[in-house]
């Protein structure tokens, strides 16, 4: 175990006082004789942690654990008249936030105390986006930068990709609002937060009818 989690653990639930013996077993006292019975947790320790491998790293030269992939796309642009195509944009600085509310109904009766609670439905997740997209030296990304513009500007559903998302099953999202502030001495990198709504498709099954293969009699 992790010193710094057995720390934790100790400290939580007051286990100071307790001393580690290492287990032999059950010992059964028989005429004198000390029987002990297998140590059932012999071979049976957990192997050591592995490190997760980083997926990228960082400009600072630090470990990413987890990034924002959004995917290649397009969508049809209403007022160009033109369906617009974006590539895949990579953000290794980014913050994501979901969060979901539910659907309840909540009915009050005259002479009754509380509510009278009829759960209806989950809501679709909403997700905060905050990133930034970064250069070197006095560079500005301004290709990055351009696909960014694109990407917010979709009008259609944007595929995703994040280990933090997929938790939630969370690998489509449909863009609401969006925030794009100019930073005073920010010219190589430019900041954004944007919210988002995930998409769900939506199966529609089509049930047969005995009715249409039933001949009209008159």
């Amino acid at each position: 175990m992790n010193p710094y989690k057995g720390k934790i653990l100790i400290e939580y639930f007051g286990l100071g006082v307790v001393k580690n013996l290492a287990y032999a077993g059950l010992a059964v006292v028989r005429t004198g004789i000390v029987n002990a019975e297998p140590n059932f947790y012999i071979g049976k320790t957990p192997p050591a942690n592995i490190p997760d491998t980083p997926v990228a790293v960082s400009a600072l030269g630090t470990p990413v654990f987890d990034n924002l992939i959004i995917n290649a796309g397009e969508y049809y642009d209403t007022n160009l008249g033109q369906t617009v195509k974006y590539n895949s944009l990579r953000l290794d600085s980014a913050i994501l936030t979901i969060s979901q509310q539910d659907n309840v109904v909540l009915t009050e009766i005259q002479g009754i105390d509380g509510e009278i609670i009829e759960y209806v439905s989950k809501k679709s997740f909403r997700i905060n986006i905050k990133a930034g997209i970064f250069g070197t030296g006095n560079i500005r990304p301004s290709a990055d930068i351009a696909t960014l513009a694109l990407i917010l500007q979709s009008n259609d559903f944007i595929s995703v990709t994040s280990n933090f998302l997929k938790e939630w099953n969370i690998t489509e999202i449909v863009r609401l609002d969006k925030h794009v502030p100019q930073i005073p001495g920010g010219y190589n990198y430019q900041l954004f937060e944007a919210n988002f709504i995930q998409n769900t498709p939506v199966i529609l099954a089509q049930q047969s009818s005995n009715i249409a293969d039933t001949p009209f009699t008159p």
